[in-house]
């Protein structure tokens, strides 16, 4: 299932002209191997809301998926979370099922510093107030809570939050459910652990989960 809801986050995406691209392809031509691997890695979004109880089931399966034989490596996993700018809402920002979007805007200081997936899954496993969550999350996977502190309280946290409100609106201008998963900017309809790793591995990625696949 997902909730639907009106708002939501997304990196940005760049016109690149004919000639920048080919400048770009002559480079990855020349470059090391271990460069154009990078350059060509496959990537799953998650679409997120942090009260959303739909992706707090999810959470645990991403986890999984991130940490079979040779995902993290593989795969690069970007986590956006629902966050309407106040543009889109004609207000302040709005999040799924929240008056607020605290647990955002601490996500977002989070993974400035480094958080993911552990982090995101720890988040939607934990209970309490956000600060309370934060803390606990940055405990369990190492990052110094001061820093997310700092970030959430200045202004910092409030561009973050903007640039995540501003990724989501431009790619959902309508409302949409989440979470919604998808694999090189295809939504995948099925978000079990073995479809996953199915549609990553179906990228052609070389990962020790792909080995037992079968991929067709």
């Amino acid at each position: 299932g997902s909730t639907s809801i009106r708002l939501f986050l997304v990196a940005p995406f760049t016109r690149v002209s004919a000639t920048a691209a080919m400048f770009r392809l002559a480079l990855l031509a020349f470059a090391p191997a271990a460069l154009a691997a990078e350059a060509s890695k496959p990537t799953l979004e998650l679409f997120f809301g942090s009260e959303c109880p739909f992706c707090k089931e999810f959470a645990p399966v991403l986890k999984q998926v991130y940490h079979a034989d040779g995902m993290a490596e593989a795969v690069d996993f970007i986590l956006s979370p629902g966050v309407r700018s106040p543009a889109h809402t004609g207000h302040g920002f709005g999040c799924v099922d929240e008056d607020t979007c605290d647990e955002e805007k601490y996500f977002v200081c989070a993974q400035s510093l480094g958080g993911g997936v552990d982090y995101l899954a720890c988040q939607d496993a934990a209970s309490g107030l956000p600060e309370g969550k934060a803390k606990a999350c940055a405990a369990s996977t190492s990052l110094d809570f001061d820093k997310i502190l700092t970030c959430f309280g200045g202004q910092q946290g409030t561009e973050l939050l903007t640039k995540a409100a501003d990724h989501f609106d431009q790619r959902f201008p309508q409302p949409v459910g989440v979470p919604r998963v998808e694999v090189n900017g295809n939504m995948v309809r099925e978000r079990t652990y073995d479809a996953l790793i199915q549609d990553l591995c179906a990228t052609g990625i070389k990962a020790g989960a792909c080995n037992n696949m079968l991929v067709v």
